[in-house]
Formats: structure tokens, C-alpha cells, sequence
């Protein structure tokens, strides 16, 4: 018996019937027979069989109940013609409606249009086929690339815990090195390369213990970056700080240079927005704008006399300030200090 042949199973009760269509049959395809519906059943737990003619009235179980039963136990159950008696077609309709029979014949069956019935069964079968392939295979590919990235963001969080980790080195070393510095101006010189590299071990920190490595939410983030820098300097300057950024999240080329920048701006209030007490409050909010994001940073100090501006736009910070927001956020920086300073800088959403 040629194995490469489709099945067919037929059951029914009239074993004239089973002898006759087997005989007509066989030579297109292998088939099988059952004279019940359990048999039937009893039949697909060891055959793979790809389409049932099944006849709708039986004594010990009709067409209805046996291909109920076959749905619910097998996954994929074959296709099925359901056969029929004249007064019976209303059956074979709901059989089509609700069991998902493909087609049905009546009695007495006329061989040429049963023909006609197992070739356009088999069409849909072969469509059935392409498509559970074309499933299989989306998942396969669906499943490869899940995996492809797990293994792509445990890569990166570690790339990122050895960045964070080695920053920290870098940033102990400074202690050290401010520790033993025997002048102020070499201790502050010290103390803001380690609030700058601080900055961008949060960065670093912050990817880490995210599930989303792309964005960074920015209202933590410059919380904290934000307390860090108070910390930093002497306990004198009593600064009340104001953090507002809800709901806005930037990707690390945005988030780490405005870390900077705020690391540099409020460093500079520090140092010199509150020279009498050491007392004030400095703010930072940042906004979404149609097409961009807006921050805007105050203090309450004493603002920028036209000469320290002038001093310090040649000094490291303001000019660093001026490069990250120009350079690195393509953004633009408008500086006012006559009432505390304050500074707005706009800049675009970075393109993916």
C-alpha cells in the first residue's frame, strides 16, 4: 500500500456501502473503515487520517456526536464530508455551522459528485496546511527573536553595571585625591570632576535596574542626581531644591548630557548664587513641547553681575553648559540673571 497516499476514512453502518466506495476509492487514496464512531475514534489514536466521510445516522453514535467528540480530543482533526439521507439535510447544514464539516453529500451517493466533494476537501486541507506551516514558522522566527533579544539586554545591562562600576572607581579615586589636595582650589577643582562623573554613573544606574533600557524617567533621575550634588558640598548651603519632570522619559543621548548640565547649574548656585547664608531655593522643570522639551532652571541667589558672567563663560562650567546644549542636544540656551539666574534651554526630540 502506497503510504504517500492521503487517507480517507469512511464510517458508516452500511457495510455495502463501506466495500463499495473503498473499492471506487483506492485507487486515488489509502483508506480506512469503521462501521461505528467509536471505531472512528478508536482509528485516529493510531492513524493519521486526513479527511472523514461520515455518515450523520448511526445506532451507536450519530455523525454529529462521533465528529463532537473527535473535536475535542485531537488538536487537528481531519476534515469531514458528512453523508446524509434526503430528509436529513437540515443536520448536515448545522453539522457544516457548528462542527466545521467542509462539505456534505446526500444518499444515495452519487460517486462522480463525491469525487468533486474529496477534491475540493482537499484544497482546503492543502490551504490549511500552508497556513499552520506559516504559523509554525512565525513562531519559530517569533521565539529565535525573543530569545535574540533577552540575550541582547542581559548583555547590555551588564555592559552598563561595568560602566556604572568603573565610574565608581573613578569617582573614589577623586575622593582620595581631594582628601589629600592641601589647597581649596584643588579640592574644588576635585569635587566637580566627581559630581560630573557621578552624573554619568547615574545614568548608568539608573539603565541598570530599568526593564526599559532605551528610556531613562526623568523626574527620579534628577531627583536624585539633584540630592547627590547637595551632598557633595559643604552642609552650609541650604538649598531647597524643586524637581518637576512627571511623566517625561529621554533616551540616554538626551538624558546624559542634560545630567550634565544640570549637574553644572546647580553646582554654580552652590558656589555662588548664596554667598551671605547659604540659603535659597533652586528649581528645575522640566516640560514637553510640541516638538521638543523646554527646561527651565532658577535660584533665588543673587544672579549673574554682567563681570562673573563674563569670568565665567570662560571658565569650565558655563562654557561645558553652553556645548552640551548646543552640541550634544542641538538645542538652544537663553541666560538671564537679574532677579537669581535662570536658564531655559529648548531642544528637539532626538530622532531614532
Amino acid at each position: 500500500m502506497n503510504r504517500n497516499l492521503r487517507t480517507i476514512l469512511i464510517v458508516d453502518d452500511d457495510l455495502a456501502l463501506l466495500q463499495m466506495l473503498s473499492r471506487k476509492l483506492q485507487k486515488k487514496y489509502r483508506i480506512l473503515t469503521a462501521d461505528s464512531g467509536s471505531k472512528a475514534i478508536t482509528i485516529l489514536d493510531d492513524e493519521a487520517v486526513d479527511l472523514m466521510i461520515l455518515d450523520q445516522t448511526m445506532p451507536e453514535m450519530s455523525g454529529f456526536d462521533t465528529y463532537t467528540e473527535i473535536n475535542r480530543k485531537f488538536q487537528y482533526p481531519p476534515l469531514a464530508i458528512m453523508a446524509t439521507a434526503f430528509g436529513n439535510l437540515h443536520l448536515a447544514i448545522m453539522f457544516m455551522k457548528i462542527k466545521g464539516a467542509v462539505d456534505f453529500i446526500q444518499k444515495p451517493i452519487d460517486y462522480k459528485v463525491l469525487e468533486l466533494k474529496i477534491k475540493r476537501a482537499f484544497s482546503i486541507f492543502d490551504l490549511q496546511n500552508e497556513l499552520r506551516t506559516a504559523e509554525k514558522k512565525q513562531r519559530e522566527a517569533e521565539e529565535r527573536i525573543n530569545a535574540s533579544l533577552a540575550e541582547k539586554e542581559i548583555l547590555l545591562q551588564e555592559i552598563q553595571h561595568r560602566v556604572k562600576n568603573n565610574m565608581n572607581i573613578i569617582s573614589s579615586l577623586l575622593n582620595l585625591q581631594m582628601d589629600e589636595a592641601g589647597d581649596e582650589k584643588t579640592r574644588a577643582v576635585l569635587q566637580d570632576s566627581h559630581n560630573r562623573i557621578q552624573t554619568m554613573a547615574m545614568i548608568h544606574d539608573s539603565l541598570y535596574l530599568t526593564d526599559d533600557l532605551s528610556f531613562i524617567d526623568m523626574q527620579p533621575y534628577l531627583s536624585k542626581l539633584g540630592e547627590n550634588i547637595l551632598k557633595g558640598y559643604t552642609t552650609e548651603n541650604k538649598i531647597r531644591l524643586l524637581v518637576e519632570a512627571e511623566n517625561i522619559k529621554l533616551g540616554i543621548r538626551q538624558a546624559s548630557p542634560l545630567g550634565l548640565v544640570f549637574n553644572e547649574l546647580l553646582t554654580n548656585s552652590i558656589k555662588y548664587a548664596f554667598p551671605e547664608n547659604g540659603i535659597g531655593d533652586a528649581s528645575i522643570r522640566l516640560k514637553k513641547l510640541a516638538d521638543g522639551f523646554e527646561l527651565t532652571y532658577m535660584d533665588t541667589g543673587i544672579g549673574i553681575p554682567d563681570d562673573l558672567f563674563k569670568r565665567e563663560t570662560n571658565s569650565l562650567g558655563l562654557k561645558l553648559v553652553r556645548t552640551l546644549v548646543e552640541q550634544q542636544l542641538n538645542g538652544s540656551i537663553d541666560i538671564q540673571g537679574q532677579k537669581g539666574a535662570k536658564f531655559i534651554i529648548k531642544f528637539m526630540i532626538a530622532s531614532s
